[in-house]
C-alpha cells in the first residue's frame, strides 16, 4: 500500500491531565477513540478513570499516581474501555485521592464494545511501520523522554535537545499523524518530515495542543550528557479484530494544520495572502530572462527575518534568530552568502541582485534555497506559494 504524504487521526478532543500522572490513560483512551471510530462510524469519548481503575485493581497499588503503559494496554485488551458517559472521569479533587468509583456489570459489558484484540510493540526506528499503523490502526502511543525541548517546543516543534541536557522523567503520548515534505528551519537545522503527537495538557502546550516531532528524533540518538536512551523510549499500538472495522476510511479526509507561515502571491500582482489574510505588497513578483524574481524584504520579514539595507555600499542583510542565520548580498552581485550555525555557504544566481524603485528582487529558487522555505510555482497561472 502506498501511504499518503500526510495523515491525521482525530479523537474526542484535546484533553488535560492537570496535575496528575495520567498521561498513559489519556494516550491510550484517545488511541482507542480513533481506532473504534473506524468500527462505529463516529468518535465515542472513552473514560480515563476507567483505565486507571482497571490498572489499580489489577496491580494492587491503589496509591500509585501513574501506570506503566504496557501494563495498562494489556488490561484494556482483557477488559476493554468503558465510555465516558457510563463511567465519568474523576473530578480534580479525586485525582490525588485515588478514589474508586462504583462499577456495575453494565459498565463491563459496555467496555467490551471497545476491546482491542492485542497490543503490538513497534520498533522505535521503524518510520514506515509507525506511519503504517497511523493510517491503518488509528496511530500509536509512545513513551518519550521529557527534555525541555518537549515541554517548551518552538512553535509546536520539538527539536534536538541542547548538548548536555538531561530529561525530567517520562511521558506517554498519542502519535496521531504525520506530515512529510514540510520544511521548517529551527536553530539552524532544517527538518522536513514530522510525526504529529496530541498532548494531554490542553491547547496551551505546543501548537493548539499538538506537537510536531521530526523523524530524526526516532532514528537519531537525541541524548543528554549521560543518557543511553533515545528521545523515543518505546512505541506501541492496538490491533483490532479486522471483522469489526466497517469504516476503514473514517479519518482519511483529515488535514494536518502545520505551524508555518503560508504566503500566496502571483507574478505581476501586488495582491498577496499571508495565512489566508489579504495584503498588498509595494512591488510584485516579476519574470526576467525566464527567471522569477520576488520581493526579498517582504518575503523575509513575513517569515520573521530582520532586513537591513546599507546605501553606502549597497549591501542587504537579513537575520533570523529562529533560523540562526545571516543572509548577505550586494546589489549587482550574482552571489548571495549565508552564515548559518557556523557554516558559510554561497548561492549563485542567474540574475544579479537588483533594486527596482527601492525594492530588492532576487530569484525565487534562490530565496527558497537560502531560507529553507518550501516553494511551489504553478506555471499555468503564475501563482507562487511559499511555506516557511
Amino acid at each position: 500500500m502506498s501511504l499518503p504524504k500526510q495523515y491525521l487521526n482525530q479523537a474526542s478532543g484535546i484533553e488535560h491531565q492537570r496535575g496528575s500522572n495520567w498521561c498513559t490513560n489519556h494516550a491510550v483512551s484517545t488511541l482507542l477513540e480513533a481506532q473504534f471510530a473506524r468500527v462505529y462510524g463516529s468518535i465515542t469519548p472513552l473514560s480515563n478513570s476507567w483505565a486507571m481503575m482497571l490498572s489499580k485493581k489489577v496491580d494492587g497499588r491503589p496509591d500509585a499516581t501513574g501506570t506503566p503503559l504496557e501494563k495498562l494496554m494489556d488490561q484494556v485488551c482483557q477488559y476493554g474501555m468503558c465510555t465516558e458517559a457510563l463511567y465519568p472521569t474523576w473530578e480534580d479533587k479525586d485525582y490525588n485521592d485515588n478514589k474508586f468509583l462504583p462499577t456495575t456489570d453494565a459498565m463491563y459489558e459496555e467496555a467490551k464494545k471497545f476491546k482491542p484484540k492485542k497490543r503490538i510493540d513497534i520498533k522505535t526506528t521503524d518510520i514506515e511501520g509507525i506511519k503504517h499503523h497511523i493510517v491503518e490502526n488509528g496511530g500509536c502511543v509512545a513513551i518519550v523522554k521529557l527534555y525541555k525541548e518537549h515541554t517548551f517546543p518552538i512553535q509546536g516543534c520539538v527539536v534536538k535537545p541542547a548538548k548536555g541536557s538531561e530529561p525530567n522523567g517520562l511521558h506517554a503520548i498519542w502519535i496521531c499523524g504525520y506530515i512529510e515534505d514540510m520544511p521548517k528551519t529551527i536553530n539552524g537545522v532544517t527538518y522536513k518530515n514530522w510525526f504529529v503527537m496530541q498532548e494531554s495538557y490542553g491547547t496551551t502546550r505546543g501548537y493548539k495542543g499538538y506537537l510536531f516531532v521530526p523523524y530524526e528524533a526516532f532514528i537519531e540518538r537525541w541524548t543528554g550528557l549521560y543518557s543511553a536512551d533515545t528521545y523515543i523510549k518505546s512505541v506501541h499500538t492496538f490491533e483490532l479484530d479486522s471483522n469489526l472495522i466497517k469504516y476503514p476510511h473514517f479519518h482519511d479526509k483529515n488535514q494536518v494544520d502545520f505551524p508555518c507561515t503560508t504566503i500566496e502571491l502571483k507574478v505581476g500582482s501586488k495582491n498577496v495572502q499571508v495565512n489566508k489574510v489579504e495584503q498588498v505588497m509595494d512591488y510584485p513578483a516579476t519574470v526576467e530572462q525566464g527567471t522569477t524574481l520576488v520581493p526579498f524584504r517582504f518575503l523575509c520579514e513575513t517569515l520573521g527575518y530582520t532586513v537591513r539595507y546599507s546605501s553606502l555600499d549597497k549591501v542587504i542583510t537579513a537575520y533570523s534568530k529562529m533560523h540562526n542565520q545571516l543572509i548577505t548580498m550586494q546589489v549587482g552581485s550574482n552571489v548571495i552568502k549565508s552564515e548559518q550555525g557556523g557554516k558559510v555557504t554561497q548561492v549563485k544566481i542567474p540574475v544579479p541582485v537588483k533594486v527596482v524603485s527601492g525594492y530588492t528582487l532576487i530569484p525565487l529558487r534562490a530565496f527558497a534555497e537560502l531560507t529553507g522555505a518550501k516553494v511551489d510555482y504553478n506555471a499555468g497561472d503564475k501563482r507562487i506559494t511559499v511555506r516557511g
